[in-house]
């Protein structure tokens, strides 16, 4: 009796180990440093990608077991889905959405995101309030629609209810009328190649700014590490563990 019941907990011990090492390398954690997605990821969001979600890069594995993963999976990044990949100029890890697609024809007019000649619904319908303070490991400052704030004032963001396709909505921010994003040429998206835009629009250096202005430019698929798919816990402070800065209403919250 005694050798079945070891027999069981050493499977289930070495089952439960087999289970994180899958988990681990299927779900990489990742700490959000930049306010371009806010108010869908926030500096200070503690978040899990999977890096499964399309298939698997490079630098994650290169096994011959990978290939056949690889092949398997072949999954495209979808148009509205958030995906984390490293800075094409500072090699930091970004998380932006994709806005198009290789071949899409995309363009802001008057702060309208249009692809492929079609104006994407955009729908004003509340403020976001927040304390004007430092935010995150950077601990940057929001930028406010009522500027300019004082330190710990009141800090009101206009948010908008925008639609890609037939997705389900997101929130986007629109904070400085006829910033420099709000009007471009039209960009035609390369085959090879993803149109990237962070939902605070004013504040990104997304798709829409060139690399040599700090922009991302274009993102190649193969640079893409995976899709943001959930904040585990936030906090407003310069580390995870100032329990005093948790955003109690960000914990567990999936990404739309």
């Amino acid at each position: 009796m005694k050798k079945l019941l070891k027999a069981i907990l050493t499977t289930v011990f070495s089952l439960s180990l087999l289970a994180i090492a899958a988990l681990a390398f299927i779900y990489k954690p990742v700490v959000i440093r930049s306010p371009a997605m806010t108010p869908t990821l926030m500096p200070g969001d503690l978040t899990i990608v999977n890096r499964l979600a399309y298939s698997i890069d490079e630098a994650s594995c290169t096994s011959g077991f990978c290939d056949g993963l690889k092949s398997w999976l072949g999954v495209a990044p979808a148009l509205g889905d958030s995906v984390l990949f490293p800075h094409p100029v500072t090699d930091q890890l970004s998380a932006m959405r994709i806005v198009g697609l290789p071949g899409d024809r995309v363009q802001m007019k008057d702060g309208i995101l249009h692809i492929n000649g079609t104006a994407q619904p955009k729908n004003e319908f509340s403020y976001r309030l927040d304390k004007y303070e430092p935010q995150g490991p950077d601990e940057i400052l929001p930028v406010c629609s009522n500027a300019p704030v004082n330190a710990e004032e009141r800090c009101e963001q206009t948010q908008f209810i925008e639609s890609l396709g037939d997705r389900r909505g997101h929130i986007t921010l629109d904070l400085i009328e006829g910033s420099e994003g709000d009007d471009t040429d039209e960009f035609l998206v390369p085959n090879g190649f993803y149109f990237v835009m962070g939902d605070n629009r004013d504040v990104a250096l997304d798709s829409r700014f060139r690399r040599n202005v700090d922009g991302i430019g274009y993102v190649r698929p193969e640079s893409i590490l995976g899709r943001v798919d959930l904040i585990l816990m936030s906090s407003a402070g310069k580390t995870l563990l100032q329990f005093g800065k948790w955003r109690d209403n960000r914990f567990l919250k999936t990404i739309r």
